[in-house]
């Protein structure tokens, strides 16, 4: 199972900003990165941050994970299918595609 995809909070990591004192340049020395990664992580939606990054934020910043980031919303077809396996935990009749028979599933 592929790992879920992150995002980063851009107005936590910029409010964070403004209220520490860092500066863009100052965040990218302590991070070990260039400042053209910190504009892109605060500015571009597409840009994900590495292990080792989301690592050195949480340090850097001391933040919280589920502050600093969020998981980024299931596709529709995606939601469907959990709402699909979500009503057959409610009804324990399931159809046989193949036939078209109702049948009860096993062990109950």
């Amino acid at each position: 199972m592929p790992a879920p995809a992150l995002s980063l909070r851009r107005d936590v990591l910029s409010a964070w900003l403004r209220v520490s004192g860092y500066n863009q340049a100052e965040l990218a020395r302590a991070l070990k990165v260039s400042e053209g990664r910190i504009s892109q992580l605060l500015h571009s939606r597409k840009e994900e941050p590495s292990p080792r990054l989301i690592a050195a934020l949480l340090g850097v910043t001391s933040l919280s994970f589920e502050r600093l980031f969020s998981l980024k919303p299931e596709g529709k077809l995606m939601q469907k299918r959990i709402r699909q396996l979500n009503n057959l935990r409610r009804n324990p009749r399931r159809r046989h595609a193949a036939r078209g028979t109702w049948t009860l599933p096993r062990g109950r």
